[in-house]
């Protein structure tokens, strides 16, 4: 942002720019085009319908997530959508009265299935049915020029329609699949150009995603942009394709190699394709015209540490950059030792890790290992407390009759991490460092990771049954907790205390905790009753602007602290409370708001948690329960980096969800390609 600032003239930006949240923007920017794109008189209307129709439940979020996963998308998207093309495939197809002619019949015969030449010409009927009346005006819009014109009518969603249905009793086989078989296995070559008309028709309308890059990317991409010019800000991704652009000018790219001549990036297993573009560009090519040299580059990273796919970062890039980097003469210096395992530990995963040369390696592709660990510290060891050593690595086989059920397993294997984590505060485990004395494990120093952060509630219930302190480690989604929405509530209620209305959301919460039966009656509470007082006494407060108090006033005098430490034994809720408390002063203080304008701001961060979810920002994630001793529970990505005494594993027992539409990400080589067809494996080879 820095180098974007010294540079603004140059790279057209300004001066000064708010750092905008790209998924909250992008979400602004949907609901804009949705509903200018649903207008009646919109020529995107058809296009919309057609997308939205792709979704049983909660279409548009639905269809707003799938959008913001191809806009972030990098790769080079393929297949390419040719309307042109497919509208040309299309009239290859026979029609209705082609259909029941001599001819058909008897190129029909070198089909040799009977009953797919019974699916085929009711699949091929179905298809005369939304084009035979058509013919003409496609064969106008190919003979003007006009193609592009189809992807805008109702006759395209018709087709899309068509080739999603499916004749199979099992629906696994759409029409358009139908098509490409059943002229596959023409023996007589009579089907020679339907065949190839087939194969286009299946790559270009066998996923819907192309026609969606089509019509409504360009439109909703145009919105965001738009979005973000009117806040003048700018999202993390705009920085980064700015800058690469930047450095791509000669006096640009001088005046800060004039000024960088050193440069060292960790973890650059995270990297991608634009980021070590810009490396590339700053520190390891060379140019005629810049008499800067001497120029270096230092990167750390490792392959099997790349998890972070899902932010678009890519191992194979960064695999692509080392090679780049050895090319030019750099040195590779392979880290061999490590300082933070057992020697056990590292002999118990090299088992795993290298498999004996008749078995198949654990790892493989980008990501394998490619050679063994030495142990750094071989004083460090695990004992039992009869001073035997304790195994390193402890593998969980369930069993189950008739067979292993999900909700069993995650059942059974966290009471089993609950049942051994209270041996280990008991003392089953020790640690040792060489001769020294054996030292417990604290719970502090054990881990239980876990893929999703929904899994650890589990982990959580189990370790409750027992009484064993956890907490969770910065968890996201602190405007999505229940005492956010409380929060707000009472809020909104102090700052229009004469509406009846808000007052009753307000009871409700745990600042009062009216019993649900009373609450007709508190719609018709005195002025004087203890709520109702409260509540005044609380808006005065906010009217003197004496917000600290107020916010001090609403955990002393509601009596929130015992009554929920009481009853739910638990701190989470509490130190969510004191952490939005914290947020809103901070807020006030440096913008100098009053509460109803506080109200405003915390509406809309609970508003855009509930719909915008992924990568929270520091304001947004949870705090840690207390500081006491305590196991701490995180998914793998937030333990990058940290060290633990004992790890746990759980979770991942089921497939990762997926959306079936999503970019599907594959590599020729160092090209990132994200497949927009068909999921079927052939046709992406």
């Amino acid at each position: 942002q820095r180098i974007l600032v010294e540079h603004a003239f140059l790279s057209a930006r300004p001066l000064s720019a708010e750092r905008l949240d790209g998924r909250k923007t992008f979400s602004k920017a949907y609901k804009n085009a949705l509903r200018h794109g649903l207008a009646s008189t919109s020529p995107m209307r058809f296009a919309w319908q057609s997308a939205l129709s792709l979704f049983a439940q909660e279409p548009a979020h639905a269809l707003e997530s799938l959008l913001y996963s191809w806009a972030r998308e990098r790769g080079v998207i393929e297949p390419r959508l040719d309307v042109t093309e497919v509208l040309r495939a299309l009239l290859v197809m026979p029609t209705a009265g082609e259909l029941l002619e001599e001819p058909w019949r008897t190129a029909e015969l070198e089909i040799p299935s009977l009953t797919m030449r019974v699916r085929l010409r009711d699949a091929l009927f179905a298809l005369t049915r939304v084009l035979d009346g058509a013919r003409v005006t496609i064969e106008e819009w190919l003979r003007e020029g006009r193609a592009e014109q189809a992807l805008f009518s109702p006759l395209w969603g018709e087709i899309l329609a068509w080739s999603r249905a499916s004749s199979d009793p099992r629906e696994k086989e759409t029409n358009l699949m139908l098509l490409r078989r059943a002229f596959e296995s023409s023996e007589g070559g009579k089907h020679a150009e339907r065949e190839r008309a087939s194969g286009v028709l299946l790559l270009a309308l066998g996923s819907p995603i192309p026609t969606l890059l089509r019509t409504l990317g360009p439109e909703v991409q145009r919105a965001w942009e738009s979005e973000k010019t009117a806040s003048r800000g700018v999202d993390f991704d705009d920085m980064i394709t700015s800058l690469a652009s930047l450095v791509t000018q000669r006096e640009v790219r001088a005046a800060i190699r004039a000024k960088l001549r050193h440069a060292l990036v960790d973890e650059f297993q995270d990297t991608d394709d634009v980021q070590w573009g810009i490396f590339r560009a700053l520190f390891v090519d060379t140019y005629e015209d810049d008499a800067h040299t001497g120029h270096t580059l230092t990167v750390i990273g490792d392959a099997k540490q790349a998890i972070y796919g899902f932010r678009s970062a890519d191992v194979h890039s960064y695999h692509a950059a080392c090679a780049h980097l050895e090319a030019c003469g750099a040195q590779r210096l392979r880290l061999g030792e490590s300082y933070r395992s057992t020697s056990h530990l590292l002999d118990a995963v090299h088992r795993l890790v290298f498999a004996p040369e008749d078995e198949p390696p654990f790892f493989t592709g980008v990501a394998r290992s490619e050679r063994a660990i030495a142990c750094g510290r071989p004083e460090l060891g695990t004992a039992h407390e009869d001073g035997s050593v304790a195994p390193a690595l402890v593998v969980q086989h369930l069993l189950g009759l008739p067979e292993l059920r999900f909700p069993l397993v995650r059942r059974a294997l966290a009471a089993s991490i609950a049942e051994e984590i209270e041996n280990i505060q008991a003392g089953a485990i020790l640690t040792r460092e060489g001769e020294g004395e054996p030292k417990r494990i604290p719970l502090g120093e054990i881990f239980v990771l876990t893929r999703s952060a929904a899994e650890g509630n589990d982990v959580a219930d189990a370790l409750r049954k027992r009484g064993i302190a956890h907490a969770f480690f910065k968890q996201s989604g602190l405007f999505r907790t229940r005492e956010a929405a409380d929060v707000l509530d009472v809020l909104r209620a102090v700052s229009a205390p004469y509406d009846r209305n808000l007052r009753v959301r307000a009871f409700l919460t745990p600042f009062f905790s009216l019993p649900v039966g009373d609450l007709q009656r508190a719609r018709s509470l005195e002025s004087e009753h203890v709520y109702v007082r409260r509540i005044a006494r609380w808006s005065a407060l906010a009217e003197r602007g004496q917000l600290a108090a107020l916010f001090d006033a609403m955990w002393r005098e509601s009596g929130l602290a015992l009554r929920t430490l009481y009853l739910h034994q638990s701190e989470r809720g509490l130190v969510n409370i004191e952490h939005l408390f914290e947020l809103l002063l901070e807020l006030a203080t440096t913008r100098r708001l009053q509460l109803h304008e506080l109200v405003v701001l915390l509406g809309e961060r609970v508003e855009n948690a509930s719909v915008v979810r992924g990568g929270a920002d520091d304001e947004d994630v949870q705090r840690l329960e207390s500081e006491r001793d305590a196991v701490q529970i995180l998914t793998m990505h937030k333990a990058k980096g940290l060290e633990a005494e004992v790890v746990f594993l759980f979770g991942g027992f089921g497939k990762p969800k997926r959306g079936r539409l999503a970019p599907q990400v594959f590599h020729e080589g160092a090209r990132r390609v994200a497949w927009a067809g068909p999921e079927a494996s052939g046709d992406v080879s």
